[in-house]
């Protein structure tokens, strides 16, 4: 499951079984580090797990900048590089 919110710099987020991934300040940052949870293990989302399961985080992002599908209606406003 994927959603999104565009408010308060942009977050979006991904579960996929019991892993959940987070990305935050996705307006200032879209390729931004994930924060990675074990929903199994921690409900609370309070241990990240991204540095302890590094493959797993990478897989997490890939599904995570796979599955949104982009819309001119609701777009996240990217922060231009220079």
């Amino acid at each position: 499951m994927y959603w999104e919110f565009h408010e308060f710099g942009g977050k979006q987020a991904l579960i996929k079984g019991n892993w959940k991934a987070i990305r935050l300040n996705v307006s200032q940052d879209p390729k931004g580090k994930i924060e990675l949870y074990n929903l199994k293990d921690d409900v609370s989302e309070t241990r990240n797990l991204a540095d302890k399961y590094p493959c797993k985080a990478r897989k997490m992002t890939k599904y995570l900048d796979g599955v949104r599908t982009r819309s001119e209606i609701f777009n996240f406003t990217f922060k231009k590089n220079k």
